[in-house]
C-alpha cells in the first residue's frame, strides 16, 4: 500500500527479483531501497508493463572510433545563466561535454552585471550572440539559471529541446513547437504549470505527470525521487531509481 512502518530499516542494497515493483515510486519506500540490483531476469514476463525501469543500457552513445572528429557527435547549445545565477547554466554546459557531444556551447540569458571566471571551462562561451548562432546547434537546453528577456522562440527552433526551470514558466499554456521537446519540471514547478500546491503534486505523482503530459502535450520527467519520465500518447511510465540526493543541490 505504499505505507513504511515503523520497524522498516534503510537497506544498503535491495534484491528485486525479476521487475520493479509499482510500489517503488512511493517517496517514502523508495527511501527504504538503497541500490536496487534485479535479479532473475529468467522468469517469466509479464504480459502488459506499465512502468520500466530506466537503467544504465539506456543511456548509451555511440562508440567512437579512433579517428572521429568533434563535428560527428552533434552540438548541444544551452541557454540560460544569469548574474545571480550562473552555476545551473555552467553545469548544464559541462554536462553536455561529459556525456559526448561533439561541441558543447553556452549562450548566456542574462549577461549585466555578470562577473565570473571560468577555469579549464570545457565549453564554449557566448556573452553575446544572436537567434541566427543557435541555428547551428542540433540540441537546445533552455532556462537554466535565466532566459533571454524576449523570451523563447518555440516555434524558431527546429532541433531537440530540454526546457528546465526559468523556461517551464511559460507552460502554463501548450506552446507551440516545431521539434520534439521534454519538460524537466521539479514539484513545485509542476504545481505552478498545473495551478495547484506541491503537496498536492507529491500526493499523487503518476496522475499529475498524467495531466502535465496532456497540458502541455510534451514529455515530461517529473523531478523526484524516484524520477518519473512520461511520453504523449503513450500508457508506459519510465522510473529513475538511481536519483540520490545529489540532485537536490541548488
Amino acid at each position: 500500500n505504499g505505507k513504511v512502518s515503523k520497524s522498516a530499516f534503510q537497506a544498503d542494497i535491495t534484491l528485486c527479483v525479476a521487475y520493479p515493483k509499482e510500489v517503488f515510486i512511493e517517496p517514502q519506500v523508495a527511501e527504504c531501497l538503497g541500490e536496487i540490483r534485479f535479479i532473475g531476469d529468467y522468469f517469466a514476463k509479464p504480459k502488459r508493463a506499465t512502468f520500466f525501469a530506466l537503467e544504465k543500457s539506456d543511456f548509451r552513445f555511440k562508440k567512437r572510433k579512433r579517428a572521429s572528429f568533434k563535428g560527428a557527435f552533434g552540438r548541444c547549445g544551452i541557454i540560460g545563466g544569469s548574474s545571480q545565477m550562473p552555476g545551473a547554466a555552467i553545469m548544464a554546459a559541462e554536462a553536455a561535454h561529459r556525456v559526448g557531444a561533439g561541441y558543447s556551447s553556452l549562450y548566456f540569458a542574462e549577461t549585466k552585471g555578470l562577473k565570473i571566471k571560468l577555469k579549464d571551462a570545457s565549453f564554449l562561451l557566448h556573452t553575446k550572440w544572436s537567434w541566427s548562432d543557435i541555428a547551428q546547434e542540433s540540441a537546445i537546453v533552455v532556462g537554466c539559471g535565466g532566459l533571454p528577456k524576449a523570451g523563447m522562440r518555440y516555434q524558431a527552433c527546429f532541433v531537440p529541446l530540454v526546457v528546465d526551470a526559468e523556461a517551464l514558466k511559460a507552460w502554463k499554456k501548450p506552446q507551440k513547437t516545431s521539434s520534439p521537446c521534454i519538460l524537466t519540471p521539479h514539484p513545485g514547478e509542476a504545481a505552478k504549470i498545473l495551478v495547484t500546491e506541491s503537496a498536492k503534486i507529491q500526493k499523487n505523482r503518476l496522475k499529475s505527470l498524467d495531466r502535465l503530459v496532456k497540458k502541455t502535450g510534451q514529455a515530461v520527467y517529473l523531478k523526484g525521487a524516484p524520477g518519473l519520465l512520461k511520453f504523449p500518447k503513450s500508457n508506459k511510465f519510465y522510473v529513475n531509481l538511481s536519483i540520490n540526493p545529489v540532485f537536490s543541490k541548488a
